[in-house]
């Protein structure tokens, strides 16, 4: 039914979308199309310094200590988490003791 001015009419009060957590339970938080633009973008830099820790002789449990440490795990904090590590990894490396 459209209305005159061309507007369509607003929906009903009961609407299930206008309930306040419609919209939260789709949008949980890291679920968002925002957050999985970041993590596709994340990956790479993840590889590179998953890579970088592994040649410095670091292995995949390593690695898993690491993304245990993050609680709740996300993507978007692990590349910092690892940069930390190899960072602290190359100035123990450059000191004599």
């Amino acid at each position: 039914m459209h209305n005159p001015k061309g507007l369509q009419p607003s929906c009903k009060a009961n609407a299930v979308f206008r309930q306040r957590v419609y919209w939260v339970s789709k949008n949980l938080k890291g679920n968002t199309s925002r957050d999985k633009f970041g993590q596709s973008n994340l990956q790479p830099q993840v590889d590179e310094l998953e890579r970088e820790l592994t040649e410095m002789g670091y292995g995949f449990t390593y690695l898993r200590a690491i993304q245990n440490k993050i609680q709740p795990f996300s993507l978007a904090k692990y590349p910092g988490a690892l940069n930390r590590t190899v960072k602290a990894k190359r100035r123990k490396a450059g000191q004599p003791f």
